[in-house]
């Protein structure tokens, strides 16, 4: 599989919130325990809400 560079391709942005730091302490180390990186453990987390954000609101 071909590596992306995130931060100069045109299909990707960056974003930020403000989250409390249990949740992100929580989050790194799980994705250290999965052995994903953290940009990739944020696109599928972001993309899981979406997903079911979508199907709630469709109903």
């Amino acid at each position: 599989m071909e590596r992306i560079n995130k931060r100069t391709h045109s299909d990707y942005t960056q974003s930020a919130a403000y989250l409390p730091k249990d949740l992100v302490k929580n989050f790194k180390q799980l994705a250290v325990e999965l052995e994903i990186g953290h940009s990739e453990a944020m696109e599928q987390a972001i993309r899981m809400w979406c997903d079911a954000a979508i199907k709630k609101v469709r109903q």
